[in-house]
């Protein structure tokens, strides 16, 4: 069969169809109607919409919309097309309804607003041609979803939506959803643009994300202070995350080392109260010691200690009073006096002096009897330290304050001596690691 174009400009009828044109027109497909076609139709509409009450069967065509005049996109139940075009020189296309891309969105010129509606690209679909002056936005929460199945070490930028992925670990069935909407970031607001990824697999990622954006998107934003933010409630409160580069002229800003994958959008740091350099917890005899630090304050009030055993719902433990404002990296602590046997899942919770405030990441502790426990001397050290264990195996291992790993050591007796020479007058945490229980101790290194 041969491929069938067809072209409407004006009042025109089709077998099923029903084509009015008052200005801008509309092609409607009445209830009950159907359009089916096994051959690959092009169907040009000139300044003509679509709107589908009835069938629209077409599994190898291409709906091309075009001309100068804004026109809408509808189907009453959804609307479910192999490839769509937008190729509008004046005007745009408004979706009105939930619709299906089962191939091809084509942007040639003009964009597609997706008002407050879901565009499923599915499996297959994917975006072409997407530059500043044809796109995909949203005027209302609409956006943009695709599925995957991403693998390990293989770089995927699932659709074309702009965002590549590359992860230590195969994430199974992953849902990547693109929203076009700013969010209050700090005292600022992020780019038009964010993301959500929710993998099956979501933890030990070790995961990398290019993050990319257009010109237009960016608002009063600086490229030269674009970094990543997370959000684990749909955008209320975020999280700076980093970046690891930063590219102006691709627009794109690279991050690594990501444990988990969520929300993510892109701000300027300078509009974040709290640049955070680390944050970790370790369990020390009958207590978990909370210790974190930041590389500057703006208009900090104090930080909460929260605590979870399931991730879900957190609980207050204790406030630490911020700096208020400072440049220059401050040290905090916060002792959990009562963990709860097992694990334990700590964030802290930064409030600003007018009350808003934002999250951390979590850390994980595992809380252990103290049959597990351990005892170091002498504490403060010079040149060495002695440490007693409960059994002659399992690891041990020396962390400075930024949590980077300073020394390890198999156990190989219940009498360890560890040399602490090359290290800097300092605090360090000594954690001990054998089967899936750990302890950790404070060592304090002087010179």
């Amino acid at each position: 069969m041969i491929p069938m174009r067809i072209h409407l400009i004006m009042l025109c009828l089709l077998p099923a169809f029903l084509a009015t044109a008052r200005g801008q027109a509309t092609l409607t497909l009445t209830s009950g109607a159907s359009w089916v076609s096994q051959g690959g139709t092009h169907l040009v509409l000139d300044d003509t919409g679509l709107a589908v009450s009835g069938t629209y069967d077409d599994p190898a065509g291409t709906v091309h919309l075009r001309g100068i005049l804004p026109v809408g996109l509808w189907g009453a139940v959804g609307l479910s097309l192999h490839s769509l075009e937008v190729d509008k020189t004046g005007g745009w296309v408004a979706l009105g309804s939930d619709a299906e891309i089962r191939q091809e969105l084509r942007l040639s010129q003009g964009w597609l607003d997706l008002t407050q509606y879901q565009l499923q690209l599915g499996l297959t679909g994917y975006l072409s041609g997407e530059d500043e002056n044809a796109y995909v936005t949203a005027t209302g929460t609409g956006y943009l979803v695709r599925f995957d199945s991403p693998l390990a070490g293989v770089p995927l930028d699932a659709g074309n939506l702009g965002l590549t992925l590359t992860s230590g670990l195969d994430l199974g069935f992953t849902e990547i959803r693109r929203y076009h909407q700013p969010y209050a970031v700090g005292t600022s607001s992020s780019l038009g643009r964010s993301y959500a990824v929710l993998p099956t697999v979501n933890s030990g990622l070790n995961a990398a994300v290019t993050f990319t954006y257009r010109d237009g998107e960016m608002g009063s934003l600086l490229e030269s202070d674009l970094s990543l933010f997370g959000s684990d409630d749909q955008g209320t409160s975020w999280t700076h995350l980093g970046y690891s580069s930063r590219d102006a002229a691709t627009n794109e800003v690279v991050l690594t080392g990501l444990n988990s994958l969520g929300f993510l959008t892109a701000a300027n740091v300078s509009s974040f109260p709290v640049t955070w350099l680390s944050f970790d917890a370790w369990a020390t005899g009958s207590a978990v010691d909370c210790y974190w630090q930041t590389a500057s304050e703006l208009n900090t009030r104090h930080f909460v200690v929260e605590r979870s055993h399931d991730q879900v719902l957190f609980m207050a433990l204790g406030e630490v009073p911020a700096a208020g404002y400072s440049q220059s990296v401050r040290n905090y602590t916060f002792q959990d006096p009562a963990p709860r046997p097992g694990m334990n899942y700590y964030r802290l919770r930064q409030v600003d002096l007018d009350g808003q405030y934002s999250y951390s990441a979590v850390v994980a502790v595992r809380f252990e009897p103290d049959e597990m426990d351990l005892s170091v001397y002498p504490n403060p050290a010079t040149t060495y330290v002695m440490v007693q264990l409960p059994v002659a195996a399992g690891v041990l291992s020396l962390h400075n304050a930024l949590g980077q790993t300073v020394g390890q050591w198999p156990v190989t007796s219940q009498e360890m001596r560890l040399p602490l020479e090359r290290l800097a007058e300092g605090s360090y945490y000594l954690r001990y690691q054998h089967e899936s229980a750990q302890r950790s101790r404070r060592v304090e290194v002087r010179r």
